[in-house]
């Protein structure tokens, strides 16, 4: 697209050449033979396609300078030079949280000793992935790089008339960059990336009810200032290992362990299956496998050396409290691969998660990876089974389990996520029935009032979740919590993942507990708020 531009360009200059040397050429003929029939149809003809050829190419420029477009807007800005100088000289727009607050922007600009403006970064570490950075050295990244002309105040839309565009655009005359303004709680951002304690993983905090990101965390996290400091950007690389440029919570897939136990749990009730089962000390086999599918408690008790009797009959209820794998495992048997699949699809599985925005540029930036599930009928029962469980070949985005975790804390409504403050909810379909979606949260929340995840229990709030503990095949296993508050009325979402953290009831559901203490305290759970 860049190449285009400038190849726009070069013929713009090349067609003022041709009218030049035909205007000489014409200039230094004898009159005689410039007005020969042969010689007026050569002046005629040459003028006047002169003439047509260079008016589309000034109609083009004009129309390419004025709307350029979000795809060669963003090339421009990252390959013209002139670029890096004029925001030196302009103050850029601020990127507001979604109070307004100039105390809780993200990012704002400030006059130098110098005289040239520099962008300030309150929130630091936490907001490196979110808000991007903007540098001559590494480039144009996040919320920086996708309001770039919305910042330096030549976005279409913001510009009063054409005169105020011409002078931005092609005078490159500059005072005061615009405004953004995000969905995100810049104090829930600050909190969230606290509660991670510089563990690897990620936070998602949401609206269930809009889909409005309140919170976007990835753990450990850089502070956009690096990005002018070659020191600072040393140190961001001599850790390989920590990935602190990798943004987990949109492009980090994990198996999500017990967490898919929802999306079993949710076929079952859509179904009307409310079946019990016995979670006994021999487990579950599936047919023609050689594993056996146990508790994780089983696995405890063998270390200690001890007898594992099982859970017992239990019903849905207490084997989601519990988080029983034999349960969920006969529960998947007995759904089998087409209900399965029917529930995974509309849970968004295999599909892609798009924000809520009409910029292409947002789309491609903050990139939501695809939540994968192997394709239950192409699966053996054991295949199957496991991947029912969070296992075998399924990986997911923290980003798709905040999405689906609103689903049913909203009564089944699949919202895109959305970022931009403003913006009307849009919906990609039903996923469950808003009877179904209640039986579910009420189960869920016994998960938190006494079943795996009671760490997350905040006094005075009631909140609802679920625990997981992904394995990893070598390392210690992830630990994931997903869970809303307050149960009966949710009004938010909170998803964590600690990467090899262990337990998914211990370090990922403490996280989320101190993070809902967090928004209690900002009265987020207050009567009309």
């Amino acid at each position: 697209m860049y190449g285009l531009f400038l190849i726009g360009h070069y013929l713009f200059i090349g067609s003022l050449l041709v009218a030049g040397i035909v205007l000489f050429l014409l200039s230094v003929l004898p009159d005689k033979r410039r007005f020969k029939p042969g010689g007026r149809l050569f002046f005629y003809s040459t003028t006047c396609i002169t003439i047509v050829f260079f008016g589309l190419l000034v109609a083009t420029q004009a129309e390419l300078q004025l709307n350029p477009g979000e795809d060669l807007a963003e090339m421009i800005s990252i390959f013209d030079n002139r670029s890096w100088e004029w925001e030196k000289s302009i103050r850029k727009g601020s990127i507001f949280d979604r109070s307004g607050l100039a105390e809780r922007a993200l990012a704002y600009s400030e006059r130098n000793e110098l005289g040239q403006y520099e962008r300030r970064y309150p929130l630091g570490e936490s907001s490196g992935h979110l808000v991007g950075y903007s540098s001559k050295l590494r480039g144009r990244t996040g919320l920086e790089g996708v309001f770039r002309r919305t910042l330096i105040g030549s976005q279409a839309g913001y510009v009063n008339n054409i005169v105020s565009a011409f002078s931005n655009r092609i005078m490159e005359f500059r005072h005061e960059g615009n405004d953004i303004y995000l969905t995100i709680d810049s104090r829930l951002q600050t909190a969230s990336y606290e509660a991670m304690r510089g563990r690897k993983g990620a936070v998602i905090v949401m609206d269930p009810n809009t889909g409005e990101v309140l919170a976007l965390v990835s753990s450990p996290g850089f502070s956009p200032k690096a990005a002018d400091s070659e020191e600072m950007w040393r140190s961001i690389l001599a850790r390989p290992e920590e990935a602190p440029l990798f943004n987990r919570s949109l492009g980090g897939l994990y198996p999500p362990g017990s967490v898919m136990k929802l999306i079993l749990a949710a076929a079952a009730i859509e179904n009307n299956l409310f079946p019990e089962y016995i979670s006994g000390p021999d487990g579950f086999t599936p047919k023609l496998a050689a594993k056996i599918i146990h508790d994780n408690e089983f696995s405890v008790y063998n270390m200690r050396g001890e007898y594992w009797p099982g859970h017992g009959r239990l019903t849905m209820d207490e084997a989601l409290q519990k988080s029983s794998n034999v349960y969920f495992a006969k529960l998947a048997a007995e759904l089998g691969a087409g209900m399965l699949g029917k529930q995974i699809k509309k849970f968004g599985f295999n599909s892609s998660v798009s924000w809520n925005t009409s910029n292409k540029i947002l789309q491609n930036a903050l990139v939501i990876a695809h939540a994968v599930f192997p394709e239950p009928v192409s699966m053996t029962e054991e295949e199957m089974i496991w991947s029912a469980l969070g296992q075998y070949k399924v990986l997911v985005t923290p980003m798709h389990v905040a999405l689906m975790t609103s689903t049913i804390a909203n009564g089944g409504d699949l919202y895109k996520p959305v970022i931009e403050l403003g913006r009307f909810r849009k919906t990609n379909g039903k996923a469950m029935t808003s009877q179904s979606a209640k039986k579910l949260r009420n189960m869920m929340r016994k998960v938190v009032a006494s079943g795996t995840g009671y760490r997350a229990n905040v006094p005075g709030l009631n909140v609802a979740g679920k625990t997981g503990t992904a394995e990893t095949g070598t390392k210690k296993s992830h630990s994931w919590f997903t869970s809303f508050a307050p149960a009966d009325k949710p009004k938010m979402v909170v998803v964590v993942v600690v990467e090899n953290g262990g337990y998914g009831g211990g370090a990922a559901a403490e996280a989320a507990r101190d993070i809902y203490a967090k928004a209690k305290q900002l009265a987020y759970f207050n009567n009309g708020k």
